[in-house]
């Protein structure tokens, strides 16, 4: 069975059971349905199928007729079989236009009367709902009608009309996007002229510019606007007041669903501008006094949104402060092009909301607005580009992280609440803090971390609480929550709006100013948090963060800001205060911190003092000139957060090593310490060995870092090796920052403590590392290790003559593209540079290394080479130092093995300088055995064939 038949029967079983019902009491009604059925009957007969709707339609003035009839009967039983039969004309597209405003007329009747409610709200929807059935006056009677039901007794109603409310403010905007799509321009835009905006339209009637729909449209919003302001509407006539909480959620919803209507229509910008921006600041006002509102229904109970008569008038109203927020951030969030003067006050506003003294609720909801704003790198962007940009404006962006910061500082010098008793059976420790909880401690104060998301973010709470009127008693740590993510967001959206900004992005002004307007605060507040966390995704999330600001900060050529962020790493890095009282840097400390006097006789501070971090290792500090005697024999532990923050330390040197320069000493003397602390002693072959090299029983290291060790052994190998992708410039500053450290190692040496090695062995594996390029740092690198060889602490010495020796061998082997001669030369000009030195067991080491050469290289040894060869040998006996006889032996084997293996390859030049060495061998008086041979070879040397 076709629908249009359908429709017949059951059309003819309403007026069939309209007739009956009214034939006692109505015979008005019996009558005017059976004219209808014979009316029907008549159209069947003669329509076919595909014009049976349109013939209904046509005569749906007589069809309607004893349904409206019945409708004003006002007789239950008449009313609900009326109402049924409009809905299914309507439903089927049967009513013309014309006939509408009548059927609008007995439902407001009906709805005066309080009959039928719930059918009234059901034709309702429908009526709205088909096409353009209904517009104009006849909309906004059917949207009165909704608002008013929204007051009725029954509770099951008044839900019913709240949803109709709801749905029907949606329809009459989802008709303007229809309209807008079917006369849009080539460019998807209405033809709007942006004249209109400028004037408004009288007051009780629409702009001329707009179509039918968007005029509805516009009428709708406005009177929105003005009931909420408590003004009289001009177009949903028959409405006093209106609730402001429905007001505003009704706002909220047109706002943040229709977006692309504001951005087509200027006359609905003007409204934006005139009407909702002056009320969004109106309602922000704390001492706003809140009207009760009467019933819209005339037989209902008083009921209202606003405090009862005993609250005190100025105190903040939770349910109208969170929808105004929601308000406020659709504003933000989705017109800021349209609102960059409002959106400025909006952010000001909401800023005050977290003064100190607001409640808490207030607080929070202004923390879970700006966590929504900073999560959005292109509206950073647009703060950036309208505000902090232009000279005389106001630094929002700034105001906005700055205010974070704030938040956060003040949480620790003045929480809110927090438990420091200790209970045993709650099962809690001595600071309040839940077992295996995670959070913060700072200075005894626990504050834990709530409502976290799977991404790692806070969940929002108070925004979403449209069904409590009161605020919740907000959980410890909630609003720290918000403020730790609300950082750890604009930290993100910082690094995504400069990426951006496209391959220029490291250049532009804008991306300078949006690292200036908020690096500071956030390096502050990521430094603090990083301190008081006892958890490890928290410092996990918080080292990335503080890695990507020392990414930015080296692509923006940022140099103070990269020392900065660098410092708050490495004193992450190392034991509390260690930094500072060792190192002497200040870079990254919190701004909570003070300075202490007093005596200084341990490492432990104030700021972390109790905290849970589990003590993976217990050593002492890494000596350096400054270093007292006092503070070199007390002990100083790690916590498994130290080895965490230096791992996140390497990594993010490795991968910013091209633009570290200077900060490059930073980053190594916290690394040397650290590997000094956990007894990590570097070996010649680049590794390292734990426990000492001698037994040293110093470091205690626990079971859980032992697996660390290798770990970090192979980040710092990975971080050296990675040094042969620097360019010049890099590799220069690794080299200096390495030789600084060691020139300290060396006067430790000089007061006969045992020094750092990590320094030499370092230098040693970075320049193996880069043998490739070897003009490009041999001179200063071999320089500084004759320095460190020439020393007179043994063991520092010992390692500089082996670090030299190994270059040396190696650089001979290296296949480099340089004149080999040239290369040669530069090569053993170190080692001819060793002869200045009086220390024997270097000396050694510089023979050793010569006889290794001369047996894997002579062949390959240019003439011009031999002087320097013969000449290094000949110094052992011939220089300003007596050595003794194992050195004088050692070097007479080199001059016995040129003798026999390249005489016939030396120069003439170069037989008579070996002559001359191999008679002063004879003359030495060290070792009679050696000057016996010496003079037995010069007799056979008398013998050579010119």
């Amino acid at each position: 069975m076709s629908e249009a038949k359908r429709l017949v029967e059951s059309l003819q079983a309403d007026l069939r059971s309209l007739s009956n019902e009214a034939k006692k009491k109505h015979n008005s009604v019996k009558d005017a349905s059976e004219a209808a059925m014979v009316k029907v009957r008549n159209i069947t007969d003669g329509a076919t199928e595909s014009n049976l709707i349109s013939r209904l339609r046509q005569a749906s003035n007589e069809l309607l007729h004893p349904f409206v009839m019945g409708c004003a009967s006002k007789n239950p039983r008449l009313v609900q079989i009326s109402l049924a039969g409009v809905q299914r004309l309507v439903q089927h597209r049967a009513v013309e236009t014309n006939v509408v405003p009548a059927i609008v007329q007995e439902l407001w009747s009906l709805m005066e009367a309080e009959c039928e409610e719930l059918r009234v709200l059901q034709t309702l929807s429908l009526i709205v709902s088909t096409d353009h059935l209904v517009s104009g006056p006849s909309l906004a009677k059917c949207l009165v009608m909704c608002f008013r039901l929204n007051f009725a007794k029954d509770p099951i109603v008044i839900n019913t009309a709240s949803a109709s409310v709801r749905q029907l403010i949606d329809l009459v905007f989802e008709r303007i996007v229809k309209e807008d799509g079917l006369n849009a321009n080539g460019n998807g835009q209405s033809q709007t002229q942006p004249e209109a905006a400028k004037t408004s339209a009288p007051p009780r009637l629409p702009p001329a510019t707009l179509k039918p729909a968007a005029a509805d449209g516009y009428m709708l919003f406005r009177d929105l606007c003005l009931l909420l302001n408590a003004e009289q509407p001009s177009w949903l006539i028959g409405i006093q007041e209106m609730t402001r909480t429905l007001g505003l959620e009704l706002l909220e919803s047109v706002l943040s669903g229709y977006p692309s209507i504001f951005a087509n229509h200027q006359e609905f910008v003007f409204l934006l501008k005139e009407q909702v921006c002056p009320l969004v600041i109106k309602l922000f006002s704390p001492n706003l006094k809140y009207l009760q509102v009467a019933s819209q229904h005339p037989h209902s109970r008083q009921t209202a949104d606003a405090p009862s008569s005993d609250r005190q008038q100025d105190r903040p109203y939770f349910p109208i402060a969170m929808r105004l927020l929601r308000v406020v951030c659709v504003l933000i969030t989705r017109f800021y092009d349209l609102l960059v003067t409002e959106c400025e006050i909006f952010l000001t506003l909401i800023l005050k909301f977290m003064e100190s003294d607001k409640l808490p609720w207030q607080r929070g909801l202004a923390l879970e607005t700006l966590h929504r704003i900073t999560a959005k790198p292109d509206l950073l962007r647009s703060f950036c580009i309208s505000y902090d940009l232009k000279p005389h404006s106001a630094k929002v962006l700034q105001s906005i992280v700055s205010g974070l910061a704030g938040f956060v500082q003040a949480s620790f010098l003045k929480p809110e609440s927090h438990n420091q008793s200790s209970k045993e059976d709650d099962g809690s420790d001595g600071n309040g803090q839940a077992i295996g909880q995670p959070g913060f401690l700072y200075r005894g104060i626990w504050i834990p971390l709530c409502f976290i998301s799977a991404q790692g973010s806070p969940k929002t709470l108070l925004l979403e609480l449209l069904d409590k009127h009161e605020p919740p008693l907000l959980s410890d740590g909630y609003c720290l929550s918000l403020a730790y993510g609300g950082m750890v967001d604009a930290c993100q959206s910082l690094y995504q709006a400069i990426e951006n900004e496209g391959a220029a992005a490291y250049k532009s002004e804008l991306s300078q100013a949006l690292f200036n307007s908020s690096h500071s605060s956030i390096l502050a507040t990521l430094s603090l948090l990083l301190d008081a966390s006892i958890d490890e995704s928290i410092t996990e999330t918080l080292l990335k963060c503080l890695s990507t600001l020392v990414g930015l900060s080296c692509r923006l050529d940022q140099p103070g800001a990269r020392d900065a962020t660098l410092g708050a790493l490495c004193k992450a890095s190392l034991p509390p205060n260690y930094l500072v009282r060792v190192l002497g840097a200040h870079s990254g400390s919190s701004p909570v911190d003070s300075p202490r006097s007093g005596k200084i006789d341990a490492f432990e501070s104030d700021a972390t003092a109790g905290h849970p971090n589990q003590v993976v290792a217990v050593g002492t500090a890494c000596p350096t000139p400054a270093l007292s005697s006092q503070l070199l024999s007390a002990p100083v532990m790690l916590t498994s957060k130290n080895l965490q923050s230096t791992r996140s330390l390497i990594a993010t040197a490795q991968i910013n090593g091209p633009q570290l320069n200077e900060s490059w000493h930073l980053v190594l003397a916290s690394v040397q310490h650290l590997v000094w602390i956990l007894g990590m002693k570097p070996s010649p072959s680049g590794g390292f060995r734990t426990g000492g090299e001698s037994g040293d029983a110093t470091t205690v290291l626990t079971t859980a870092v032992m697996a660390d060790v290798p770990v970090m052994a192979s980040m710092l190998n990975k971080l050296f090796d990675m040094t042969a992708e620097l360019d010049e410039v890099g590799l220069h500053h690794v080299i200096a920052a390495l030789c600084k450290l060691s020139s300290e190692s060396m006067r430790v040496a000089q007061n006969q403590r045992e020094p750092s090695f990590f320094p030499v062995a370092k230098l040693l594996q970075t320049g193996w590392a880069n043998l490739k390029r070897l003009p490009v740092f041999w001179k200063p690198l071999t320089a500084h290790l004759i320095e460190v060889s020439s020393v007179s602490f043994a063991k520092l010495r010992e390692w500089g003559a082996t670090a030299l020796t190994m270059l040396v061998r190696q650089a001979l082997v290296e296949n480099i593209d340089l004149d080999e001669v040239k290369r040669q030369q530069m090569v053993l000009a170190p080692l001819f540079d060793v002869c200045e030195i009086e220390f024997a067991d270097v000396r050694q080491k510089q023979i050793d290394c010569l006889m290794q050469i001369i047996q894997s290289r002579g062949q390959q040894l240019k003439p011009e080479l031999w002087p320097t060869v013969i000449t290094i040998v000949g110094s052992v006996v011939s220089g300003q130092f007596s050595f003794d006889e194992a050195l004088i032996k050692q070097s007479y084997q080199a001059v016995n093995l040129m003798v026999t293996d390249f005489l016939e390859t030396l120069s003439l030049r170069c037989v008579q300088m070996l002559v001359e060495t191999d008679a002063k061998f004879g003359v030495q008086q060290k070792e009679l055995n050696i000057s016996l041979s010496a003079v037995g070879q010069l007799v056979s040397l008398l013998y050579i064939d010119d």
